[in-house]
């Protein structure tokens, strides 16, 4: 009896396990797209974390460029830096100290970083189911 020979499985077992396949890598798919939309918004926080601690820095009357979009920046004079304008949703913005800004943002980047982590790990256990349907089918194929 030859030791190389492909274990067998019914058709019915390779169409399952070829459906699974398929389920899994849209769920890997999925994952992906988040860890890329967290990834944008860590680096959209960071930027805006850069920005206010160079703004706590700057001195008043201090002439910047602002960016406003699509590369296109507009020249600005800032006349205050110790409060901010935040977001804090449906269009309504709230005056705060330029510290406790910085505070929240350093408390939102702690936390996107958590659900990179977790993303990260769920997208990696679907990625290791993946190749091990994968490697049962090439061993059957």
């Amino acid at each position: 009896m030859n030791s190389t020979t492909s274990p067998k499985i019914s058709k019915e077992e390779f169409e399952q396990l070829l459906f699974s396949a398929q389920q899994l890598e849209q769920e890997r798919a999925t994952y992906q797209q988040q860890i890329d939309l967290l990834n944008n918004y860590y680096n959209d926080v960071t930027m805006a974390e850069q920005t206010l601690i160079e703004l706590k820095h700057c001195k008043k009357a201090h002439n910047t460029l602002v960016p406003i979009g699509a590369g296109i920046f507009v020249y600005a004079n800032i006349d205050e830096n110790e409060n901010v304008l935040v977001s804090v949703g449906a269009k309504v913005h709230i005056k705060k100290p330029l510290d406790e800004a910085l505070a929240n943002l350093r408390k939102r980047k702690e936390d996107i970083e958590n659900q990179l982590i977790s993303t990260k790990a769920r997208y990696n256990e679907v990625l290791e189911r993946l190749r091990g349907i994968e490697a049962i089918l090439q061993s059957v194929g």
